[in-house]
């Protein structure tokens, strides 16, 4: 945690998903409030080591990852997965009309970007996928 930043503390929805997480329901427009937003990510857990405390909700994506993949690398927490002292109280997938509203439609015009439509169609966008986790210190856990 950053000390020149204030602490939070422990928002309502995250606690209520702690104490119950089989029930939970994921809370977009919660989540979406005070998050971190880290694109291309990979699996660094380097924002979550330094910013937890001060922030709760972090929101990682990486469009080089499979679903498979990825969820070897969560659910083994192996050196790949750059969460060593923490534990996944949840692992939920999500889809996409939990993430997007009813009726949208981008508005990027795919054909007009010749590079950027040779990029939609190589990387089949059906084979995207998102998952919703909630994690905690894992108690014995050495300070960082």
């Amino acid at each position: 945690m950053i000390n020149k930043i204030s602490e939070l503390r422990i928002p309502g929805w995250l606690k209520s998903i702690a104490n119950n997480p089989e029930t939970a329901s994921f809370p977009l427009k919660s989540i979406l409030k005070n998050s971190l937003y880290y694109p291309v990510c990979g699996f660094d857990g380097e924002p979550v080591k330094s910013l937890a405390g001060n922030i709760f909700s972090f929101i990682y994506t990486d469009d080089k990852n499979t679903k498979q993949g990825f969820l070897e690398k969560v659910n083994k927490n192996n050196k790949y997965c750059k969460f060593e002292n923490y534990s996944p109280v949840l692992i939920k997938e999500i889809f996409r009309d939990e993430v997007v509203p009813d009726n949208w439609t981008s508005t990027v015009n795919l054909i007009g970007d010749k590079e950027l439509w040779e990029w939609y169609k190589r990387d089949n966008l059906q084979d995207f996928f998102g998952y919703w986790s909630v994690w905690k210190r894992n108690p014995s856990a050495q300070p960082d």
